[in-house]
């Protein structure tokens, strides 16, 4: 979205001014990760891991995965992964279905993948949903069922999931056999627009942002953006926020509004509106200034795999108490997906 690049820039100002305070195990960790000094981030990791904690143990599966400090072993990595999967660690989870869909350290499962990838999608992480789409598209693991299939990633596409869309439009052209040229596509989407379709009303918002189909109109993107937010479709709600943000012809900068409306996409579990959101907290645009909010909602976006989100999360860390920050992982812990906000 086009206020990605504002935000993560007067983000980093804040806490770059801000007076550092107390910093817990898992931020020094995440610290030392991202300076790639693994020999340390190791030395923290592990015995927070044996004690239980779901997030040091994803973080050494993913050292283990990748052969970050240590060589690499898809075995270990597994043993990591589905210790925070069984604790709940909804991007642990995602993680155990692809390594029994893919045979990666475990025997290869398609009926345990599809277990798993269920639990992260229950969950609103958009990867599992889509994952889980392919493989109700493909028969495996579970019966076929394109109708299953297309359910999900319409989930997925409605909390702002890319590669689902394109799925989505794939399983259509296929429907009708061939492929839909742009103008007919716009017509189609127009004409289920106009009869109330959500979803339509939602991609034909999105189409007049982009302008690579049709000539780019703030206003009539917002005209349809605003009937599919207000039917609960998490992507327009982001969309629709992202618009005052930005601003543009005929649109007036508004971060209150825009926080309202990345507030209803976040408690869906759009990653993007979590991510904004953590970052107007932070910097109190549109919003009281409160890092333990910040430090909740970039814990949420970093857990279901947000670029950038672990970093700026570790950072905040730092301008936090302990208080503030056992708070802040105590609501993520609690946080559950609401529908149609």
């Amino acid at each position: 979205m086009r206020c990605t690049s504002f935000l993560f820039a007067l983000l980093c100002l804040v806490l770059l001014c801000a007076q550092p305070a107390l910093a817990d195990s898992l931020t020094d960790a995440e610290t030392a990760i991202g300076r790639r000094d693994y020999v340390s981030a190791l030395n923290i990791l592990r015995p927070l891991a044996e004690q239980g904690d779901a997030t040091a143990q994803f973080q050494l599966g993913h050292l283990w995965a990748t052969g970050s400090g240590v060589p690499q072993d898809n075995a270990e990595a597994a043993k990591w992964y589905l210790s925070a999967a069984v604790r709940g660690y909804v991007r642990a989870q995602a993680t155990a279905g692809e390594m029994y869909a893919e045979g990666k350290g475990v025997q290869r499962d398609p009926a345990e993948a599809v277990r798993w990838y269920r639990k992260a999608a229950e969950r609103m992480c958009a990867p599992a949903m889509v994952a889980l789409g392919v493989m109700y598209a493909e028969g495996k693991g579970v019966r076929k069922d394109q109708a299953e299939a297309l359910r999900w990633w319409q989930q997925a596409a409605n909390i702002g999931d890319l590669r689902a869309r394109d799925l989505i439009r794939k399983a259509r052209a296929q429907a009708n056999g061939a492929p839909l040229l742009p103008a007919d596509e716009v017509r189609t989407l127009r004409a289920l627009a106009e009869q109330g379709d959500a979803n339509a009303q939602a991609e034909l918002g999105a189409m007049n942002i982009r302008s690579d189909i049709v000539r780019q109109d703030f206003a009539e993107a917002a005209k349809w953006l605003r009937l599919a937010a207000e039917a609960g479709i998490a992507d327009a709600q982001a969309r629709l926020a992202s618009l005052p943000v930005g601003g543009g012809p005929g649109i007036q900068k508004d971060f209150t509004t825009a926080v309202v409306w990345y507030r209803k996409a976040a408690a869906q579990g759009h990653l993007l509106s979590q991510y904004f959101l953590a970052a107007f907290h932070a910097t109190g645009q549109g919003v009281p200034k409160d890092f333990v909010q910040a430090h909740m909602w970039f814990d949420l976006a970093a857990s279901h795999g947000m670029s950038d989100a672990d970093i700026l999360r570790a950072s905040l860390a730092k301008e936090m108490t302990p208080e503030q920050l056992a708070q802040a992982r105590q609501l993520a812990q609690e946080w559950k997906p609401k529908r149609s906000q």
